[in-house]
């Protein structure tokens, strides 16, 4: 993503939600769910959003330059950890199996829940994938206002799908909740925000969020989360409860970066954190749960400690030169592109 579009406050947001993760895993907690649904919170809205920005700014949406963009960022660091989950495989030192591996690289990790721990964790990245396949193609086909009507379709028909599955399936496990089919809406929801605070009203609307407003929120989605097993209706109610909440909350830290929240989340720390939060979301798997290195390390403060240097590796070794590669690859064609259409001979008066 280019410098100008950065948004600082969503970084410390990511180091927020990997922080859930890897706590969550490292206590054997379901909290590491709800710090991937924060996660998709922010991808939701921050790659909506810088696609309006493009189009507001170049008249169009490159859907090729989008998924380049996408395949530098992502493939290169899921490829190498897949690698070495291979290696330790041949090695005996993880369940994960061929057919678990082949779920991850080809993007339906989410309906394959393999054997091996190690790899369990790309039902999200495949979740987000999928995202990435479907939304850019109706943003740039149908135009701001048909995709946001398209959005609130999307939650209205994947809430009442999921209410009809919960009513006939007993068990609502991690498997179900896993699913595309039963989570996109995860997604759906901060992009049709993005799209509405495109427009000068409703950016008015999000400067007036004050904390009580979150705060309140909050306390309605504890309560929310207390009563689930209630009705089948109600499990339902409460996903879409909480994907509103964690887009509030990100608006709203957006939107007042200089309040005191928004302040602790541009500190460097959380920042830097958050920039290789996607490399730490891979790595932690093989470190703070069962597994070979878990074996040999006891104390979960290093197994942490252990997952931010494979992460780090993976960020500075795999991830930024694939980008820059990426970005080089971009600007090559984007000059090629432009030097044709200049010596393209003018139609004469």
């Amino acid at each position: 993503m280019g410098q100008r579009n950065y948004i600082p406050t969503l970084d410390g947001w990511r180091a927020i939600a990997i922080s859930i993760v890897v706590v969550g895993h490292a206590l054997h907690h379901d909290w590491a769910v709800q710090g991937v649904d924060l996660f998709f919170a922010i991808s939701g809205y921050l790659i909506c959003t810088n696609l309006l920005v493009e189009r507001e700014r170049k008249g169009d949406i490159s859907l090729s330059d989008f998924y380049r963009r996408r395949a530098f960022r992502i493939l290169p660091a899921s490829l190498v950890y897949l690698m070495v989950v291979g290696v330790l495989a041949s090695l005996r030192l993880t369940n994960a199996n061929g057919m678990d591996v082949f779920s991850c690289i080809f993007l339906w990790a989410n309906y394959h829940m393999g054997r091996g721990w190690e790899v369990r964790h790309f039902w999200s990245l495949s979740m987000e994938e999928h995202f990435y396949l479907l939304w850019p193609s109706l943003l740039a086909f149908l135009g701001n206002r048909r995709a946001k009507m398209a959005a609130g379709i999307g939650v209205l028909l994947i809430f009442l799908w999921r209410f009809w599955y919960f009513s006939y399936h007993d068990a609502i496990g991690t498997s179900a909740l896993a699913r595309t089919d039963i989570r996109l809406d995860v997604f759906f929801i901060p992009c049709a925000a993005a799209i509405l605070l495109r427009d000068q009203a409703w950016q008015r609307r999000a400067e007036r969020i004050g904390p009580g407003l979150c705060v309140g929120l909050l306390a309605a989605l504890g309560l929310m989360k207390a009563l689930v097993g209630k009705s089948p209706l109600f499990n339902s109610l409460e996903l879409v409860f909480q994907s509103v909440f964690f887009t509030v909350l990100v608006i709203y830290t957006v939107f007042h970066s200089t309040s005191f929240t928004g302040k602790f989340l541009e500190l460097a720390p959380l920042r830097w954190i958050g920039r290789i939060s996607y490399s730490i979301y891979l790595w932690q798997q093989i470190c703070v749960r069962p597994s070979w290195i878990c074996n040999h390390i006891n104390y979960v403060p290093l197994r942490i400690a252990c997952a931010l240097v494979l992460a780090s590796l993976s960020y500075y070794l795999v991830e930024q030169p694939m980008i820059r590669l990426g970005r080089s690859i971009g600007e090559h064609y984007s000059r090629k592109k432009t030097k044709i259409l200049v010596t393209q001979p003018q139609p004469q008066a």
